[in-house]
């Protein structure tokens, strides 16, 4: 599992030896989240908690203040949820304590003092926590669609990337999975660098003896009518992979071929992340089918997807 600062992605890994008697890391199954499950929305939500805390205090002793709406305080706050976020990962409690955080009716400043324990976090953080556990349990599932001898018995170890899986919440929802204690003896931070760091040297050729068959993690695919979100690359492909694919008008004088790069699960077009949009003018509008423009689509040796059309439009972006 990594945890960065707004993703969530877990793996599940193959190692051993290829047929040539090289090392083989395969990746059986992989899911996760670009945005919305990092270490930034765990901020937010102890920030969240500190804001309610803190207003309800005063609200108890007579005073109408809230500061949620002063974003110079917030970012103070949000600043300090940061800190304690920290702080709980390697002590049961701590405290967050700002001076001046907000001026009252006379004029007089009031101070933010909350205090904040891991069973506290672990309350506020049910929600991140929870999807964390999910994507978890989804990319077992997977590993057993494809393998279906493949069992929780087969995993050795449960290594953990990224600075927020020192949360103790984190590691608790990853084990509550696994069923097995995540090892301690892997530093996330450095973990990531060192990832990178060996496959740029697989990438450019400097590392040899060592085969790598990663996967993508959703579906790669093309908006079509009816909110159809046609497939061209499906979860599971091994790259580097290449396709080529030509759209085609539906209609008898279209004017325009729509294209739409989509990233997603849902066989809706609507209900996948747009990675980038296109218009093709037709230069001569004829019957339907008439109308062609050539999509090439390449997923390289990092599995970064690239789209170019016939027409000279081109995206490059993550897969």
């Amino acid at each position: 599992p990594d945890a960065g600062g707004s993703t969530f992605d877990v793996s599940i890994i193959e190692t051993g030896k290829g047929r040539n008697g090289e090392g083989l890391v395969e990746v059986m199954a992989t899911d996760g989240r670009r945005k919305g499950l990092g270490g930034v929305d765990f901020d937010r939500e102890i920030a969240r908690y500190l804001v309610n805390h803190q207003v309800n205090q005063w609200r108890a002793i007579g005073m109408d203040l809230d500061i949620s709406a002063d974003k110079f305080a917030m970012e103070r706050v949000l600043e300090s949820a940061e800190e304690a976020k920290r702080a709980l990962s390697g002590k049961n409690d701590t405290r967050v304590y700002l001076s001046g955080i907000k001026r009252d009716q006379d004029g007089i400043d009031q101070n933010m003092d909350v205090a904040l324990d891991l069973k506290t976090l672990g309350a506020i953080t049910t929600r991140l926590t929870d999807q964390i556990a999910a994507i978890c349990r989804r990319a077992v599932e997977k590993a057993k669609e494809r393998d279906p001898k493949f069992s929780m018995s087969d995993i050795q170890d449960v290594v953990l990337v990224g600075g927020m899986t020192r949360s103790p919440v984190v590691r608790d929802a990853i084990r509550s999975v696994f069923g097995k204690e995540p090892r301690k003896d892997v530093n996330p931070e450095e973990a990531v660098a060192m990832g990178a760091a060996i496959k740029a040297a697989l990438v450019s050729g400097r590392m040899t003896g060592v085969h790598v068959r990663d996967i993508i993690s959703k579906n790669i695919a093309v908006e079509t009518i009816h909110d159809v979100a046609s497939v061209i690359f499906p979860y599971g492909t091994t790259y580097p992979a290449e396709k080529t694919v030509t759209l085609r008008n539906v209609e008898d004088g279209q004017e325009a071929l729509s294209l739409a790069i989509l990233e997603g699960d849902s066989a809706r077009a609507s209900e996948c992340e747009a990675l980038a949009r296109h218009d093709h003018i037709v230069s001569e509008p004829g019957p339907a089918k008439a109308s062609g423009l050539k999509v090439t689509w390449k997923l390289d040796e990092s599995g970064r997807l690239s789209v170019e059309a016939a027409d000279g439009f081109s995206f490059k972006g993550a897969a």
